[in-house]
């Protein structure tokens, strides 16, 4: 039963759930601590401030190529296998479950926040 569990987690928390993380790390940092704050602390940091193509790219590229990424993963969904054993439906409800709750942490803290600020 080790292995099945491993690889339903690993599928749904590990591999799954990094592109809408990373969406919503950027989507943050972007629209909601805001671009040019973002890029003072850079600035601050490193002594330089980014060059446009770098804010272009975290402002554009990396949203758009996140939520190209995400939509790719609904569109080629295909049920979880582990060699010839296909989960039961259940088991796949059981990790998408599991990510929620992972990303529902995220969620609190940053609604928390917003609102304390």
């Amino acid at each position: 039963g080790g292995l099945y569990i491993l690889t339903l987690m690993d599928t749904f928390i590990g591999g799954e759930m990094l592109p809408w993380i990373g969406l919503a790390e950027i989507l943050a940092v972007v629209f909601g601590y805001g671009i040019k704050r973002f890029c003072a602390d850079v600035e601050f940091m490193m002594g330089d401030p980014p060059h446009f193509i770098t804010r272009f790219c975290w402002r554009v590229t990396c949203p758009v190529c996140l939520a190209f990424i995400v939509l790719a993963a609904f569109v080629s969904y295909k049920p979880l296998t582990l060699g010839d054993y296909v989960f039961p439906e259940w088991a796949e409800y059981l990790g998408i479950f599991s990510a929620v709750m992972a990303i529902k942490i995220m969620i609190i803290f940053a609604v928390h926040h917003f609102y304390k600020c």
